[in-house]
């Protein structure tokens, strides 16, 4: 009776597929930088303008890092992740684009593949529209 009791508490306590309200918010910030960064590379690139280096540096980890926080953020509860028992976040930001797609299958399910795509088009959201300015203007 008791274990039922404690199964109970932790199902209830797992978040949704849609996730926590403060992770929601962590990946609407994460879109709005990306779409933003996309913005200003993609002017850049139209008036013959290359970013420096340093910027694009910087946004990778500053990508990286966001995401490693939104992961950490999203498992809060999810007990049934099975997640690696070190500095989930430091593993993320070093990691993040060989495990970002096994935590979104595995806490997601068939929905992964839709976040999976959905973040690699985020975050490669610069590169498509300067190929699509490339194609379009010649």
């Amino acid at each position: 009776m008791h274990k039922k009791a404690l199964e109970s508490v932790a199902e209830a306590s797992i978040p949704n597929s849609v996730g926590t309200t403060r992770s929601m918010v962590l990946l609407g910030v994460i879109v709005a930088l990306c779409v933003a960064v996309a913005a200003y590379q993609t002017t850049a690139f139209y008036q013959d303008y290359e970013p420096s280096a340093g910027f694009t540096h910087l946004w990778g980890g500053v990508f990286a890092a966001l995401l490693a926080i939104w992961v950490e953020e999203d498992s809060r509860g999810r007990p049934d992740v099975g997640l690696p028992s070190l500095d989930l976040g430091l593993f993320m930001f070093l990691m993040w684009f060989l495990f970002l797609p096994w935590y979104l299958l595995r806490t997601r399910g068939p929905n992964g593949w839709l976040w999976i795509a959905g973040l690699f088009a985020a975050a490669f959201l610069a590169p498509l529209l300067q190929l699509l300015i490339f194609l379009l203007l010649g």
